[in-house]
This record gives C-alpha cells, sequence and structure tokens, in this order.
C-alpha cells in the first residue's frame, strides 16, 4: 500500500483524529460536566444564587464584565459598593474575550499593554465556604482577587514589559468565602509577548473537588489531541524527507509560474506562516497560498501541517470548477471539525489564489492581495480578504469568503504576504511597518526584476525594524505574470 499516495495519507490523519477525538471525548466524559444553560454577567453582575455548584457543577464566568483600561484596580471597599477612589470602567465587555478584537467606537486597544477586568457574583448561603477557581489558558500574565484576596497568579503583571514576567499556563486556586454572598472579582492581566491580549478561554468556579476534576480531565484530553497532532506532524515529516519534491513548494510553484520569488522568515526555527502551491487543471494554471496559522515554533508548525493537508484536499473537490472563496469555506470548517472544542482561538489566516494564464481568482480570510500593474499610470491594486478568519469559533460555520476575480497583463506582478510583515514594528515611533508603508513601497519597485524586488522588500524591512525583535513569523510571495 502506497502511504504517500494524497488519498490515503488524508484517510489516515482522518481516522487518527476521530480516534483521538473520541478517546479524548470519553476521558472527559469522566469528569464533571459544564452545563450551557448557566447564568451569564451582565453589566458586570452575575447573579448565580440559583446556581448550586453542588447539584449544578462548575459555573463558568462568562458574559459581561467592567473593563478598566491601563489600570490595576484593587479593591478596598466593601464589594458591591463602590468607593469614592474607585475608578470607573472604560466600558462592560464579553468574557472570555481579547481586547484588541473589541469594537467600540473611536477607541483601539494594543494588544501589547495591561488592563483589569471586573466582575460582581452574587451567590446564596448554600454555596460552599471553600470555592475552587480554575482559570484556564491565558497567554499573559495575572493575578486574581476575590474581596480584595489574591487567590491565584501566572507570572507577575506589569505596567511594561520590563516590569511583566508571562506565565503562560492553567492556574488553580482556592478562596475561603466565611460567609460571604457577593464575590468582588478582580483579573489583572498584562500581555508584552502574544499578538492578542487578553482573556482567551473560560473561568470556572466551583467545588475544590471538581475544580481538580476538570484540571485533570483538560489535561489529558488536550493531551490526547496533542499527541495525535504530533503523530500527524511526524508522519507528515517523514514524507517531507523521503519525497523531494515535497521538500518545499517551489517546484509546484515553479511549474505554475516560472518568475516568482518568495521571503520566508519565521520567527523561531519553525513557525505558523507558510506558502502552498498546487497544480490545477491545465498547464500552466494552479493553486497558490500564503497562510498565518495560530501559534509560534512547534504548535505553529503542527497546526500547518494540518491546515495544508486539508487544504490539499479542499482544492481536490473544487479543481472542476475552481473557486477560491468554496474552497476558504470547505478549509475553515475542516479546521473547526478538526480541532476540540477547548481551542476556540486556534485558526488561520490565509490568503488563496487560482491563476490561469491572463486570470486571477482571490479569496482572503483576513489576509489581501496585492497588485503592481506594469504600467507606470495605475496605482497599485490592493483586494482586502475577508474581515473574518478560516477555522476561528468566532466565524460563523457557514459562512461564506467571496471570490474577487482580475484580468493580469504581461509582467504584471502579484503579491501575497502574511501580517508578519505588515505588523513589525519600527521607525522612530515603533509604529507597524503597514499597508499603506508596504503599498508605497512596491510602487518604487515597478519595472525591476522579481529578484532585485526581494532584496529591496527585506532591506527596507530590516531598516525600518532596526534594532527591534521581529514580532511574528514573516512570508512574502511575488510572482510576474507571463
Amino acid at each position: 500500500m502506497d502511504w504517500q499516495r494524497p488519498g490515503l495519507r488524508i484517510v489516515f490523519i482522518s481516522l487518527l483524529v476521530l480516534f483521538a477525538g473520541v478517546v479524548a471525548a470519553l476521558v472527559r466524559s469522566q469528569w464533571t460536566e459544564v452545563h450551557e444553560d448557566a447564568p451569564l454577567g451582565s453589566g458586570g453582575i452575575l447573579d448565580a444564587r440559583d446556581w448550586s455548584p453542588q447539584h449544578d457543577g462548575l459555573l463558568d464566568l462568562a458574559g459581561e464584565w467592567e473593563f478598566y483600561w491601563q489600570e490595576f484596580v484593587v479593591p478596598s471597599h466593601v464589594p458591591g459598593r463602590p468607593g469614592p477612589d474607585d475608578p470607573r470602567p472604560e466600558a462592560v465587555i464579553p468574557q472570555p474575550g481579547l481586547w484588541n478584537h473589541l469594537d467600540i467606537p473611536g477607541s483601539w486597544y494594543s494588544p501589547e499593554s495591561y488592563a483589569t477586568l471586573r466582575l460582581r457574583l452574587q451567590i446564596d448561603d448554600s454555596w460552599p465556604e471553600t470555592l475552587g477557581i480554575y482559570i484556564l489558558e491565558v497567554s499573559n500574565s495575572l493575578r486574581m482577587f476575590i474581596n480584595g484576596t489574591l487567590v491565584a497568579q501566572a507570572g507577575e503583571p506589569g505596567v511594561t514589559k520590563a516590569e511583566t514576567l508571562h506565565k503562560l499556563r492553567p492556574r488553580l486556586g482556592e478562596y475561603y468565602r466565611d460567609g460571604a454572598t457577593e464575590l468582588d472579582i478582580v483579573l489583572q492581566i498584562a500581555n508584552y509577548i502574544d499578538r492578542e491580549g487578553g482573556r482567551k478561554r473560560p473561568l470556572y468556579v466551583g467545588t475544590p473537588e471538581d475544580v481538580r476534576g476538570m484540571q485533570r480531565s483538560t489535561i489529558a484530553y488536550e493531551g490526547i489531541i496533542g499527541g495525535a497532532l504530533l503523530i500527524i506532524g511526524l508522519y507528515n515529516l517523514v514524507l517531507f524527507l523521503v519525497r523531494r519534491e515535497d521538500r518545499l513548494p517551489l517546484a509546484k510553484l515553479s511549474a505554475i509560474l516560472p518568475r516568482h520569488e518568495v521571503i520566508f522568515r519565521p520567527r523561531d526555527v519553525v513557525g505558523g506562516d507558510f506558502y502552498w502551491a498546487a497544480p490545477g487543471q491545465n498547464p500552466g494554471s494552479g493553486w497558490i497560498a500564503v497562510g498565518d496559522c495560530t501559534g509560534h515554533g512547534v504548535p505553529g508548525a503542527l497546526m500547518v501541517m494540518l491546515s495544508t493537508s486539508l487544504l490539499a484536499r479542499c482544492v481536490q473537490s473544487v479543481n472542476d470548477s475552481p473557486d477560491p472563496g468554496r474552497v476558504l469555506g470547505e478549509l475553515h470548517r475542516g479546521v473547526r471539525a478538526a480541532m476540540p472544542r477547548s481551542k476556540t482561538h486556534d485558526g488561520l489566516d490565509i490568503g488563496l489564489l487560482y491563476y490561469e494564464p491572463g486570470t486571477v481568482r482571490f479569496a482572503g480570510a483576513h489576509l489581501g492581495l496585492f497588485v503592481l500593474r506594469a504600467s507606470g499610470s495605475l496605482p497599485v491594486e490592493y483586494l482586502p480578504g475577508s474581515r473574518k478568519g478560516a477555522g476561528y469559533a468566532r466565524t460563523p460555520i457557514d459562512y461564506a469568503f467571496e471570490t474577487a476575480r482580475l484580468q493580469l497583463q504581461p509582467d504584471d506582478c502579484v503579491y501575497l504576504t502574511s501580517d508578519g510583515l505588515l505588523d513589525q514594528n519600527g521607525g522612530e515611533r515603533g509604529f507597524p511597518f503597514g499597508k499603506r508603508r508596504f503599498i508605497r513601497l512596491l510602487e518604487t519597485l515597478r519595472g525591476q526584476p522579481l529578484p532585485q524586488q526581494r532584496e529591496q522588500i527585506l532591506g527596507a524591512l530590516d531598516e525600518y525594524r532596526g534594532e527591534n525583535p521581529q514580532r511574528d513569523d514573516i512570508v512574502v510571495l511575488g510572482f510576474q505574470s507571463p
């Protein structure tokens, strides 16, 4: 049996993921249940007086929390009765959630900063005196207070990067409420290493026994899924090394478009950005993609392997009528199905095009397409991708990615780039490189051969970055129409 055939590879990966999912679900079912009809916070208050941790299980402290931007609030008053020196919240925001995704008119919140989240939890006397706390993954540092008492901490939040110590792991805590029926819960969060700031996953409260059960369940569940992804990664790595034609997609890209250049700079040894190509229906036609998966290093690389395997299957299903938007829809649903439910913020941004001589069909998920016309009288064209990413829980499962079509003239240049280049900070004020600066740079490259364009882009990026560290993986792919 030829395990290098794409069809058998897909069957193997699908069966492995299915097996891991079934085993993980069985493991998860052995521990305490979290109810979907639990009460939610509203206006910074969560009324849980009708909830019984002893009978109903763990309570997810989801809903609306008070949000204090660039402030570390420590309550020093009677819970529920704001003191005279208490700051007022800037907004009330849904949790779990990321502050750089907030859509508040006139405001923008950088992921690299600090903030406080606050919730007042109302309970009754039947609740246990000792409460267990379980904070799932927070890609930041944090401190958690209940009624002014520190109950959990990960790292050391600070108002600057130098003052902050990050520890990216779940935390357990316990709190003796001493008869209190209103709990003032405060989370101080700081982030200077992740491109997303805030709380990504649930925060549970309940009996200490249920909290420890949830911890064991989560470790087993994610260990099984992680092991399955590791096996998939090792399997693909072996094929990657054995099959010379699969070592890099450059050979496939060259068969489609002889004139092309690629900039590939992972932040670490390996990363979550990728470029990819596959042949189309006819000679000289094919699929080309640039993607940006969540994560860096090995976790990002494993997401790349999963995403590119699914992408290969998706394009095969529509090769009779190439439609990049349809492919992205299938890819989105495939990633959602393959990832565990707890990975609500895992997915990818991707720009995908189908090229045939003189024509490009393009669809993007958070990534766009740049076109530099050979004619000096035309400005750089930018085709924005969809505002939704692929595979993320916040993207509706039936979301329709739109396909745009454009005509190419001889010597027109087309560019796909991940956000690593556009988001790289630098310059005198530390601002991102940005789309406008990239467009101005491309306009200076008109008429130059692609190898020289590549060197000019690298030089401009390095000069702008200066002494700042590389923030993210970077991929730029450019090609010239015959």
